[in-house]
């Protein structure tokens, strides 16, 4: 959850840090908190929640996520232009994220 705030560029609310089951064991949580305004792509958002699988078997391996974050940075690139190598600075304004 955590890391799907952090996408939001939210600060943590105190309802939403954490999910307990009864056995105090902390249920998957694959959606974002309120507010979410969709600024990644829901391809790059199903992979975060596939590393976030609370069975760590069912989790991707390093060569998957590098995989699969290489062919979605590969299908940006051909819509918008070479990204690698490049400061946020020599971006489109339109394409940066502010932090």
């Amino acid at each position: 959850m955590v890391i799907f705030i952090l996408m939001s560029k939210r600060a943590l609310a105190s309802q939403e840090i954490l999910d307990f089951n009864d056995n105090g064991i902390q249920r998957d949580v694959a959606h974002h908190p309120r507010m979410y305004e969709g600024v990644y792509s829901s391809h790059l958002e199903k992979l975060v929640a596939y590393c976030l699988r609370y069975n760590v078997d069912e989790r991707p391996t390093l060569n998957t996520i590098l995989y699969e974050t290489m062919q979605g940075l590969e299908k940006y690139e051909k819509v918008y232009g070479v990204l690698r190598g490049k400061m946020a600075e020599d971006l489109a304004e339109s394409l940066r994220l502010p932090f």
